[in-house]
């Protein structure tokens, strides 16, 4: 047999269409459970590479997903149909000539995350007019945006500042209480939190932490004036220090010492320049340098031993000493302020809390009232202590009653 016979007797490769599933989705098709294909020996040769049949055909949108201004999670899906674009002018939205919204302007790429979140921003109230300023007009359009906060007046309403510091929480405190006296028939926190800032009790919260506020402030009474006649004597002995090495050097020049006794002050032989002053620690050790170097010089010379005047070493060591008084009484001061303020600290926490909880309960039992609006309700509060302030930082007050015009 030839080989031209043989290789007819060879089956014919099948084209690879008819491994393919007519399905482009075969796993979803729950009703053909078993691929079908032609039979084929295990030695027939394959034309190309099969498709895998876990791995579907999916249509092009989910290849190129396309961001919408719908209220979706996602932008995906397809491209908003054309609509007018709105324009703002002279607070009223007019409209132009339509214009599709695609991510795409004056043929450049447009972030599409920047597109989805202007698409999504949440409306913002602003009023229409000055002259109907009562009217409101919501919108979520991001081209309107700028003119919005270009041409129109924000409504913002008064927020509250709740305590966050000692004086402010004694003075809501304090305020809360006089309120309590002033208005029986209308309270507006509960006895608890009153037996906490009753005055009459020495043992409530408020009085305790008065009392270690009080002992700070008079702390820090008693250290002030020794703190400043402490600066006051280390100038002095600064004074003194500087002067002493300034004087020695002329000295020097003359011939009166000679320049290695700049040793015995711990300075360099050949330096003229006096030492480090510019804090209280090198000024103490400039001045027990130049008591401690005196008493070495007189010993070292002896009969020839000329003592420095003007200042001398007894004047510097009476400075010296003055100003380590000053000191030790300060340091003194200091450790008791010290003492008063981590006391002060401790409570603290305790009485932040307890002026929060008065504010909120103050609130709260002021939107139970429907007889009263946003500034009625705001203007009892304030006379119970709580703060309100303006968008802009300033309080939020009762306004001043007009006066009178005078005749």
């Amino acid at each position: 047999m030839d080989q031209s016979s043989e290789l007819a007797r060879l089956p014919k490769p099948v084209n690879s269409s008819t491994f393919r599933s007519a399905d482009p989705f075969p796993l979803a098709n729950s009703s053909r459970s078993v691929r079908q294909t032609p039979s084929c020996s295990a030695r027939q040769p394959l034309a190309e590479p099969q498709t895998p049949h876990f791995l579907p055909i999916l249509p092009a949108p989910f290849y190129r997903p396309i961001p919408t201004r719908s209220d979706s999670l996602f932008p995906f899906c397809k491209p908003i149909p054309a609509r007018p674009e709105p324009l703002f002018k002279n607070g009223k939205c007019h409209s132009s000539r339509p214009e599709p919204h695609f991510p795409s302007q004056n043929g450049k790429k447009c972030d599409i995350l920047s597109q989805f979140r202007l698409s999504h921003a949440p409306r913002t109230a602003q009023t229409t007019n000055p002259r109907n300023s009562h009217k409101i007009s919501f919108t979520s359009h991001p081209r309107c945006r700028s003119d919005y906060y270009r041409n129109l007046q924000t409504i913002a309403m008064p927020s509250r500042r709740l305590p966050n510091s000692t004086p402010t929480v004694i003075r809501t405190l304090t305020a809360a209480r006089e309120a309590w006296k002033r208005f029986p028939q209308d309270r507006l926190i509960s006895a608890n939190l009153w037996d906490q800032i009753d005055d009459a009790a020495p043992a409530s919260l408020f009085n305790r932490f008065l009392k270690e506020a009080s002992d700070v402030d008079k702390a820090l009474a008693a250290q002030a004036p020794l703190s400043s006649a402490r600066a006051q004597a280390v100038a002095r002995l600064a004074q003194n220090v500087s002067h002493f090495h300034q004087v020695f050097d002329l000295a020097v020049q003359r011939g009166i010492f000679t320049a290695g006794s700049r040793s015995y002050y711990g300075r360099d032989v050949s330096s003229t320049n006096i030492p480090d002053l510019t804090n209280q620690d090198a000024v103490f050790t400039a001045a027990r340098a130049i008591v401690k170097g005196e008493a070495d010089r007189q010993t070292a010379e002896g009969a020839a031993f000329v003592p420095m005047a003007l200042p001398s070493a007894t004047q510097v060591a009476a400075a010296l000493a003055d100003a380590q008084d000053k000191r030790t009484a300060v340091e003194v001061a200091k450790h008791s302020t010290d003492n008063e303020q981590n006391e002060l600290a401790a409570l603290y926490p305790q009485a932040l809390r307890l002026a929060v909880s008065i504010v909120n309960h103050i609130e709260f039992n002021l939107d139970e009232r429907a007889d009263l609006d946003a500034p009625g309700r705001r203007r009892i509060a304030r006379a119970w202590g709580v703060v309100y302030v303006n968008e802009d930082g300033t309080l939020n007050e009762d306004p001043e009653p007009p006066t009178e015009p005078t005749p």
